[in-house]
């Protein structure tokens, strides 16, 4: 047995383990800080949690600008958008070849 692989290898793996573990506590230091912020920005905001089995309502333009100003002051990026609501299906049919029950093969 090669005991300066051995050595080395021991090494590296403490290595890589110790650098895991503390991206781990400072990416969930991190995201604790971010949630606190959102929170408190919220609150500033005027944002308030649905109560339990309540869909939650949109921010006004208002809001949400007060919202990102908040947290852009705090030092975080502010949420992006998903998609112009509705989600869903597209429009229309699918495409040819896609769905209608047959194999998609002429």
């Amino acid at each position: 047995m090669n005991t300066k692989f051995t050595r080395a290898s021991l090494m590296v793996a403490s290595v890589v383990a110790l650098t895991s573990m503390a991206h781990a506590a400072t990416s969930d230091s991190s995201q604790d800080a971010r949630r606190a912020a959102f929170e408190e920005c919220a609150t500033a905001a005027g944002l308030s949690r649905p109560e339990a089995g309540q869909r939650p309502t949109a921010p006004t333009d208002e809001q949400r600008q007060s919202l990102d100003a908040c947290l852009k002051a705090k030092g975080f990026e502010p949420p992006t958008r998903m998609g112009g609501g509705g989600g869903g299906r597209p429009p229309g049919p699918p495409p040819d070849g896609f769905g209608g029950g047959g194999s998609g093969v002429e």
